[in-house]
């Protein structure tokens, strides 16, 4: 069993049926455990995670739906080593373990502790509801290591302050964000996110639209295309998209510019994608 490998540093359990009973006891067994993903399991309290609040320094929870009154954000904010938080969500659609007595964790209310795990390096609460970019704003004020933020599926990615124009966001190099308002933010959803195809469908509609007027070639954005296609042949809306998006980056005398293996990779998924 899992309580045998003590010297256990990184723990994922994401997408079984993992539940609050296992959580408990790797929380008290595994003395070394400081990653550990529990998205989408069946855990819908992650209070046995005081137990490893000294020690742990990455929690992802993607997807996972918690009792209302289990107090999964007075959880978090005890973990006092954490540098690296996912509490994204699919916004279009509920999980299929949701039910009355259970909800999303609250970002918004999150935010506002603007204390709270000042430690944090990356913080992904894609898919969560909106937040005052007052707030949004304080929070990063009080969290300067912070070089990720995931706003994927969320209207906050669209606030100036994340917008390449945005005298905050030159001020920070590597600061990266994932979204949908720009082409950065863009580029980075498709990297991060490959297994969601909810994630993948949204980005790649937003790149047809800002492609739509490409004159250069861009391999850079093409090879971030073809996995899209490749991980998800049975999700229509992606394969629509995704082709779509390959049209307008290898139209015309574009295309004469980019290398024939690369046109080769595109021609082959797209006749896979039209199967």
């Amino acid at each position: 069993s899992l309580s045998k490998l003590r010297n256990l540093h990184t723990l994922n359990v994401s997408f079984t049926e993992f539940n609050r009973h296992g959580l408990e006891i790797i929380a008290e067994d595994l003395p070394c455990l400081e990653v550990l993903d529990i998205s989408c399991t069946e855990i819908n309290d992650i209070s046995p995670l005081k137990k490893c609040k000294n020690r742990l320094k990455s929690l992802s929870m993607y997807n996972l739906q918690l009792h209302k009154n289990s107090d999964p954000i007075g959880v978090v904010s005890e973990l006092v080593h954490l540098i690296h938080l996912d509490v994204s969500n699919d916004a279009s659609r509920e999980s299929i373990i949701t039910s009355v007595a259970t909800e999303r964790f609250q970002v918004p209310e999150y935010l506002s502790k603007y204390e709270i795990n000042p430690g944090l390096v990356s913080l992904d609460v894609s898919g969560a509801a909106d937040v005052a970019p007052c707030v949004v704003e304080s929070f990063l004020d009080k969290h300067t290591k912070l070089t990720f933020f995931g706003l994927a599926l969320t209207s906050i990615s669209e606030y100036e302050m994340f917008q390449p124009e945005s005298n905050s966001y030159r001020s920070h190099p590597d600061f990266k964000v994932s979204g949908e308002s720009s082409e950065a933010q863009i580029m980075e959803s498709l990297r991060r996110y490959l297994p969601r195809s909810a994630y993948m469908q949204k980005a790649l509609f937003k790149l047809f639209n800002l492609s739509q007027g490409t004159e250069v070639p861009r391999e850079d954005i093409i090879k971030l295309v073809l996995p899209a296609m490749k991980s998800h042949p049975k999700i229509l809306s992606v394969q629509m998209a995704a082709t779509a998006c390959l049209y307008n980056l290898t139209r015309g005398y574009i295309g004469i510019k980019i290398h024939p293996v690369m046109l080769s990779r595109c021609v082959d998924l797209t006749l896979t994608a039209m199967e």
